[in-house]
């Protein structure tokens, strides 16, 4: 399951490599000026193409067997079912995924204008950069996916959270030499370690729901880490590296995001040795 389910996980880290790419192209073909002024735009425009695709795929895919044998639908509201039934389950998957937004967010938005406003990067650098870490953070990804089958999913969250702690407190400070190629190794390693947790929890958090509520309750735990972790902790960002902390406070930030990540991972139960039909059964007796 953790092979198969990394597959929508490369999303994020292919999407970033292939925007930075998009954005490298449009910055090297136009000067400065007319970039600024409309030639941002153009990537995307060029983006609804993708609208296309997107909808053809969503239509082309058909529902789970465990899905299509589940029998009959609850008569309940899935959201009431899923906090009355696996409340745990669905604030401890989001506690343990909250790193992996706060990480990706900070490395995908806020270090590409820190690169450039802050530390007076050239542009076009800044993108290689991000082509870079997109490719980093696609491989850490695959190799954490495959390699949950093997030593379980928890593990590997577990894992990557601890990275995570270390990588808050020495990716600035990396960062902040100033160079292309430090910026470049510090991305890398803020996206590295993203994929390290997320590779793993495109099977983890749907192992966690029974089948009949199994899509509401991941996608509720997913989503609440992206507000938490994607929403507000970037928010803190500017405003700690305005203060007398710098860039600091940024990583001190993050570090502690990833240490409430890793409690909440140690607090959910092993998953990837479970049988998803026998958890239904289990339900269904209860």
């Amino acid at each position: 399951r953790g092979k198969y389910a990394l597959f929508p996980q490369l999303g994020p880290s292919v999407a970033f490599a292939l925007a930075s790419a998009t954005f490298l192209v449009t910055a090297l073909t136009m000067s400065n000026e007319a970039f600024l002024a409309w030639g941002w735009r153009i990537p995307f425009i060029g983006s609804v193409l993708l609208v296309a695709v997107g909808l053809h795929v969503r239509l082309a895919l058909e529902e789970t067997a465990g899905f299509k044998n589940s029998g009959p639908v609850s008569t309940k509201l899935p959201i009431t079912e899923v906090f009355t039934s696996r409340p745990a389950a669905v604030f401890l998957g989001a506690g343990s995924t909250t790193a992996v937004f706060a990480f990706f967010y900070i490395g995908v938005t806020y270090l590409t204008s820190y690169g450039t406003q802050q530390l007076q990067l050239p542009r076009p650098s800044v993108l290689a950069m991000g082509i870079v870490g997109g490719i980093v953070f696609a491989l850490t990804t695959i190799a954490s996916a495959i390699l949950s089958d093997r030593v379980g999913r928890r593990k590997m969250v577990v894992g990557g959270n601890i990275a995570s702690v270390v990588a808050g407190l020495v990716a600035f400070p990396i960062i902040d030499i100033g160079t292309v190629w430090s910026f470049g190794l510090g991305l890398s390693l803020v996206l590295g370690v993203v994929g390290i947790a997320y590779g793993p929890i495109g099977a983890q958090l749907p192992e966690l729901f029974p089948t009949r509520f199994r899509y509401t309750g991941a996608g509720i735990a997913y989503n609440l880490a992206g507000v938490f972790g994607g929403g507000v902790v970037p928010l803190f960002a500017a405003a700690l590296a305005a203060s007398s902390l710098g860039s600091l406070g940024i990583g001190l930030l993050l570090s502690a995001v990833s240490l409430i990540s890793l409690l909440c991972t140690l607090a959910l139960p092993r998953t990837d040795a479970d049988s998803l039909a026998e958890q239904d059964a289990q339900l269904a007796a209860a």
